[in-house]
């Protein structure tokens, strides 16, 4: 997971500066971030204090740990199935692909994974079904194991 070198108190000052009147290229110039960075902190934290801006980073560091548990859930139950299932280290979240569960899951607060099924693997009606049957099956386990 990306790691940023700012605070939350220096994003939040950063952006009250913003809310003051100036301007995000004049900001961006000063403290050695992009403008798309700028815009990206006025999406996520525009509007909160600092307490708050703390309180959510919080929350997203045990959700990426709840995931993490959910997954290590699901490959441990899917050991021994009659599917491969392992990490996709090509693909992982760290190199942007999670942009559905970004617009998607995550804002509406559902529980994700991000699961990559072989075409091969689902060439009909009844591949389908049963690729499925078992993925929900795979999913509930896993998500009792870590309620």
């Amino acid at each position: 997971m990306k790691r940023t070198r700012f605070t939350e108190e220096q994003i939040i000052g950063v952006l009250k500066e913003a809310e003051a009147g100036a301007k995000s290229a004049d900001l961006a110039r000063r403290h050695g971030v992009s403008e798309a960075t700028i815009y990206n902190w006025k999406s996520k934290y525009g509007g909160l204090e600092v307490s708050e801006a703390r309180r959510l980073k919080a929350l997203e560091d045990e959700n990426a740990k709840l995931k993490r548990l959910l997954a290590d859930a699901m490959l441990e139950a899917a050991q021994g199935g009659p599917y491969r299932a392992e990490r996709n280290s090509p693909y992982g979240p760290e190199d942007g692909v999670t942009h559905t569960l970004r617009l998607h899951a995550i804002p509406q607060g559902f529980a994700n994974v991000m699961i990559e099924v072989r075409n091969d693997l689902v060439r009909d009606d009844a591949a389908v079904e049963a690729v499925s049957s078992y993925l929900a099956d795979l999913i509930s386990g896993a998500l009792e194991r870590v309620a």
